[in-house]
This record gives C-alpha cells, sequence and structure tokens, in this order.
C-alpha cells in the first residue's frame, strides 16, 4: 500500500472518474499513462512501469504472447518497446516502454506462462518470427546471444 491510501497501482476502469480527478489534484495519485495512476507518488513513473509492467499489458493486452525481438531478450522488460501478439491494434505508451500490438496467434501449448494472464513465445515461434523478417532487418548478434543463452538452460537442465 503508498503513503496515500491508494494502492501501488490503480486502474481507472475500477474506480469513480471523479474520485481519481480529485486524488490528482490533491497529490495522492501520480498519472502514469491514461487509465493508469499510482498512489505511490514518491517513486518516478518510468519504474513503477517496469515494476507494474506485467499487471499493465495484462490488463489492457489480456492473453498477449510477448513476441518477437522481445522474445528473445534475457529480460523483455527492460525493453524501449515490448512487442505482443494480440488483436488490438493501438499501442500502449507507458513512461520508459511502448507495448507495440502485433498481429498473429494468440497463445499455443508450447508458449509459456507469465504473469498476470500473459505469455512468453516458444523457442519455435520465436525462430519463426526471427525468419519471417526481411533478411536485412535481421539481427544476428541477437539471435546468436539468444540462442547461447537456451544452450545454457538447456545444459543446466540436462545436468541437473
Amino acid at each position: 500500500m503508498a503513503h496515500s491510501g491508494w494502492p501501488a497501482l490503480v486502474f481507472a476502469a475500477e474506480h469513480d472518474a471523479a474520485v481519481i480527478s480529485r486524488a490528482l489534484r490533491r497529490g495522492r495519485l501520480q498519472r502514469l499513462a491514461r487509465g493508469i495512476y499510482s498512489g505511490d507518488i514518491h517513486t518516478p513513473a518510468e519504474t513503477l512501469t517496469r515494476r507494474f509492467l506485467w499487471e499493465v499489458v495484462g490488463h489492457f493486452f489480456p492473453q498477449a504472447v510477448v513476441a518477437g525481438p522481445s522474445a528473445m531478450q534475457p529480460d523483455p522488460t527492460a525493453c524501449a518497446t515490448l512487442y505482443v501478439v494480440h488483436p488490438r491494434r493501438r499501442p500502449l505508451q507507458l513512461p520508459g516502454v511502448t507495448v507495440t500490438p502485433v498481429p498473429g496467434v494468440g497463445p499455443q501449448p508450447e508458449d509459456s506462462p507469465l504473469p498476470a494472464r500473459l505469455w512468453l513465445a516458444s523457442p519455435g515461434r520465436c525462430l519463426l518470427d526471427f525468419f519471417s523478417q526481411p533478411e536485412a532487418e535481421r539481427d544476428l548478434a541477437r539471435l546468436h546471444a539468444w540462442w547461447q543463452a537456451g544452450e545454457f538452460e538447456r545444459e543446466a537442465l540436462r545436468a541437473g
């Protein structure tokens, strides 16, 4: 619970608009983005966005699959752009990160569950996404780093 009496993450759709507006005027909430607020008024908005990224993405993009370049990152929450497969077409601008929806198939059995009703693309989906890009746009260094990281994880699973 934040010092203001409000929770650390507040979605406007779950509260009366007049109450949210009053709390903003009184300095008891800070606006993170349209429809997203925080009762933690002392922490920078970008820090709060990173801390609650999965909850925010799950709220606005339920059952989305983190895919494309984001799925190949060691920490997708550290990216400036988070790509998700979801029917929503409009990106969501947040402090420090933009959630960009891309067309594609929803969660598949091979995809890994994430918090907040989200999924992480399977290795097969990642490879399909990578090789479906035009050759000039493929980041081979990213592919190599992602593959090496997966190889270390597979080795650890085999050993342990």
